[in-house]
């Protein structure tokens, strides 16, 4: 149950037809596929009293985003009810009595959660979005007594877990292209207790994406799935981490570096950014508070070449609307120059540039 593939199948007994086979045809789903890479989102996690209400503020900016991008097409949001309980807080400054009100729309969008309520429902057809939040995980406990009666009959007992987390075991993430790529499943030694926890952990978010009847539609749609839970058999467009979806930066080229460089550029009250060089002395001298060392700069810069962080610098600017000149800098006994930027147009860059660096001739690049 659960399969995101769509399968057509031909059924018959043996004692109806002897020699019958088998048979299914799968096709996969017509959307577009992102999913995060680096958190769980565990109800524990969303609901945690003190960080609780930060960590739900970067689901509530997806989902306005989500909302805002589908045009009226339609936002289908699931969750547990824990956590949509706290997102109605959130919102509404209230938690709903009863299932109705957990109905209500959250920010334009339709909120269900995981569980049977959402089998086999097509209500959600012509949806064009559904944002799948955390996954349904009932306690290791509940799940090794289900276990240990479906499997009753074994010759091995169910094996019991411990204590603390779930071990983790090397899963990949299914990609659209085909390629794989490595992931870790938290899940039960004992591969009976997994099929159990996967009916409602795993099977549980790929039911509720299936909502969206994804095999078919009159156009791709758009499936967020915000947990780094491997889902077999999806095949994923797109993986990033929660606060570049978060940002609206999964289609940035090098989110994880314009993240950490927007940081260092961005203006604090004690020492604006007015400039930087981009080599990696010059990254750890002009913008110190960021990096810290030239061990820091180095490690940023590698993998990095000097036109990586010059589009960086652009596009950072280009989001803030911020005025960049790109200029060299020269010594005065020769040498290659040094790239760097300066927040200002080009018509007062030169003049900056000399304020910021005393001793080198600056020329505007290109």
């Amino acid at each position: 149950p659960g399969n995101p593939m769509a399968t057509a199948s031909y059924t018959t007994s043996m004692d109806v037809t002897p020699g019958a086979i088998f048979q299914s045809i799968e096709a996969p789903p017509v959307a577009e596929i992102v999913q995060i890479q680096d958190l769980t989102l565990s109800d524990s996690w969303l609901t945690d009293a003190e960080k609780g209400h930060d960590r739900r503020a970067r689901i509530l900016a997806i989902l306005t985003r989500e909302v805002s991008r589908a045009d009226g097409g339609g936002v289908l949001l699931v969750c547990t009810k824990k956590v949509l309980r706290a997102l109605h807080e959130d919102v509404f400054g209230t938690v709903p009595d009863d299932d109705h009100g957990l109905r209500k729309p959250l920010l334009g969008a339709v909120p269900r959660w995981y569980g049977p309520s959402t089998h086999g429902v097509n209500d959600f057809e012509p949806f064009s979005t559904v944002l799948l939040v955390g996954r349904l995980q009932p306690r290791i406990q509940d799940i090794e007594a289900t276990a240990r009666a479906v499997y009753a009959s074994d010759c091995a007992p169910v094996s019991l877990h411990d204590a603390g987390p779930l071990p983790a075991q090397e899963r990949m993430y299914l990609m659209q292209d085909g390629s794989e790529v490595a992931a870790k499943l938290h899940t039960h030694r004992d591969p009976r207790v997994h099929a159990i926890l996967a009916q409602s952990r795993e099977c549980g978010i790929l039911q509720a994406l299936a909502r969206l009847r994804l095999v078919v539609p009159d156009k791709q749609k758009r499936v967020v799935v915000l947990s780094n839970l491997p889902l077999p058999g999806l095949p994923v467009t797109r993986l990033v981490d929660l606060q570049v979806l978060a940002r609206g930066l999964e289609s940035e080229l090098d989110p994880r570096g314009f993240l950490r460089l927007e940081q260092a550029l961005q203006a604090t009250p004690s020492r604006p950014v007015r400039g930087t060089r981009l080599s990696a002395i010059g990254l750890a001298n002009d913008l110190p508070r960021d990096f810290q060392s030239l061990h820091a700069a180095k490690e940023f810069r590698r993998r990095r070449t000097t036109e990586d962080i010059s589009e960086l610098c652009t596009r950072i600017a280009k989001h803030y609307g911020w005025p960049l000149t790109h200029i060299l800098l020269r010594k005065p006994i020769g040498g290659r120059p040094t790239p760097a930027v300066v927040f200002v147009d080009a018509h007062a860059a030169c003049e900056q540039a000399s304020l910021l660096w005393p001793g080198l001739t600056p020329s505007i690049q290109g």
